[in-house]
């Protein structure tokens, strides 16, 4: 049922178009997807995370065959500024890929310098991670 109330359309029994289907909240953002290396950088590894809430919509009872991944460059190449796109999540079912976002470093990791990059070729990586 359609109608008016004031200068709004409202729908009336319009759940039934939406009880096919299952929303799926794949990730949210501050919640690490990943770590992703980092080479020469000051952290060897950075968390990758969504700028925004992201989700897919599936046809009801076929939410178990969705899988997600993250595609990210390894490794990473310093330096790493938090927020810079990294790669990209995606969604699939199946081989058919539904859906992908951006992913971007959570954190921030400097270009090492010789004596910490030098330090680590040799294996003495403690205190200096």
């Amino acid at each position: 049922f359609v109608g008016f109330v004031g200068s709004g359309v409202f729908i009336k029994g319009r759940g039934w178009a939406f009880a096919g289907f299952d929303s799926i909240i794949v990730a949210r953002p501050g919640r690490p997807l990943a770590q992703a290396r980092v080479a020469e950088g000051r952290r060897l590894t950075v968390p990758v995370v969504v700028r925004d809430v992201f989700g897919v919509t599936v046809p009801k009872n076929e939410a178990r065959g969705v899988t997600w991944a993250v595609e990210v460059a390894d490794p990473l190449a310093a330096p790493v500024v938090a927020g810079q796109p990294v790669g990209r999540l995606v969604v699939k079912r199946g081989d058919r890929e539904l859906a992908s976002t951006p992913v971007v470093a959570d954190a921030a990791s400097a270009r090492a310098g010789p004596l910490l990059l030098g330090a680590r070729l040799f294996g003495w990586t403690w205190p200096m991670r």
